[in-house]
């Protein structure tokens, strides 16, 4: 899924060059749920919606529409970014794959989104969400390497360790949680185990019961006591 996310928005760009602009300007991750005025997501940091292989993620809520003026921020940066260019394809292709020279600038001159809150590398990989009047559920396995570091030290024993522990995660092998959190601040308000790995948008809310379906072929049904 590093090519394809979800986005809230009218257009979204595709192709290998192209693919990430889309995040750049409207809420977009692997998975979002949202209401009358607000996004919320869990995707890739703004610095990583580039031509890069890193993927480090962040949980947020954000703005439904972009900030007025976001887009014309977003191309002020891209030009800055082209500015520190070492020669001339870097200056074409810098912002679109140097994720380095992106983590220079802050989220707000990365992206066109106005974030209400974000947390980043949330200890989980949402694979299923589902949002409530004041608490957003995310489900998924834990998230257990930066792979920043691993671009830095590819060699390092203990990184390719967690890298193939979090192949396993991924694979259902590591268990999962659901978590509930704040909407108002994305603050963790409790956790439960799952056993197992969440179906990809397999949870939904109705009658005051919340339910998600696991890989195993389980149903979990939670309700409020």
């Amino acid at each position: 899924m590093h090519r394809t996310y979800w986005m809230y928005g009218v257009t979204v760009t595709y192709g290998w060059r192209m693919w990430f602009e889309g995040g750049r300007f409207a809420p977009a991750g692997r998975i979002l749920a949202f209401d009358d005025e607000t996004v919320y997501g869990f995707g890739r940091k703004p610095e990583h919606y580039a031509q890069s292989p890193i993927m480090e993620y962040q949980l947020y809520a954000a703005n439904r529409r972009p900030d007025a003026d976001g887009p014309d921020r977003v191309l002020q940066t891209e030009k800055i970014i082209a500015s520190k260019a070492r020669d001339k394809r870097e200056e074409r292709e810098g912002d679109k794959a140097n994720w380095k020279l992106r983590k220079q600038h802050s989220a707000k001159e990365l992206t066109a989104v106005g974030y209400q809150w974000r947390k980043e590398d949330p200890s989980l990989l949402a694979k299923s969400m589902v949002l409530t009047n004041n608490v957003l559920f995310v489900a998924g396995p834990p998230n257990l390497v930066n792979e920043e570091k691993v671009w830095d030290n590819p060699d390092d024993v203990a990184l390719k360790r967690k890298l193939a522990a979090q192949s396993r995660a991924w694979q259902g092998q590591r268990g999962a949680v659901l978590r509930a959190v704040s909407t108002s601040d994305g603050k963790p308000l409790a956790e439960y185990d799952l056993g197992a790995l969440p179906v990809f948008d397999g949870t939904i809310c109705a009658g005051g019961r919340l339910y998600t379906a696991l890989t195993d072929g389980r149903v979990i049904c939670f309700e409020q006591k």
